[in-house]
């Protein structure tokens, strides 16, 4: 691996469609779709290599899909030239079928997600902000009420093992000494 990268994992490709998977650009991650020779000889022409689409490894689906390994070792190298913005550009600009790989909080600052209200920012007990994801339906009649921030991890613990378990404070103490529950 290069650079923290993470690897690619091959079983989430298509098994005939090559390439078809996230590239790694200059500033971020981009999907690349091709479905067909023709789309992949625009491709290869995009990023400044015909010579991989003539190469008779790569010249069909059935090859890139055999020499997918080989196929991927030069086309990543000339991907990463590319911002992912430009690359896109450049692909929709020639008809080809890709698209961002968004980061967390891109998704979360995209238009849409704006627009419907998706994000909300409730306090906890001592005052701590908090973002949470809303429910994506919204229904007129009965919309959603967000009161309560999310508890900290094993916040409740004892008040429920008191609640619903009977468990006194004295075993509730030798669960915390133990590290089966959080000490508060």
């Amino acid at each position: 691996m290069n650079g923290g990268e993470i690897p690619r994992r091959l079983a989430n490709e298509h098994p005939n469609v090559v390439p078809y998977r996230d590239f790694f650009a200059a500033d971020g991650d981009v999907i690349v779709a091709l479905g067909n020779d023709a789309q992949f000889r625009a491709f290869a022409r995009l990023l400044g290599r015909p010579d991989v689409a003539e190469d008779p490894r790569f010249a069909d689906a059935a090859g890139r899909s055999t020499n997918r390994t080989d196929l991927y070792e030069e086309l990543e190298p000339e991907v990463k030239t590319w911002r992912k913005a430009d690359l896109l550009a450049a692909m929709e600009a020639a008809k080809l079928p890709g698209g961002q790989v968004n980061e967390i909080p891109d998704m979360l600052a995209s238009p849409q997600i704006v627009h419907r209200g998706m994000v909300q920012e409730l306090a906890r007990d001592d005052g701590t902000a908090v973002k949470i994801l809303c429910f994506p339906g919204k229904f007129s009649k009965t919309p959603p009420n967000y009161r309560h921030a999310p508890p900290r991890l094993g916040e409740d613990s004892r008040s429920v093992l008191r609640e619903e378990l009977q468990l006194d404070d004295a075993e509730l103490e030798r669960l915390c000494a133990a590290g089966v529950i959080a000490g508060e």
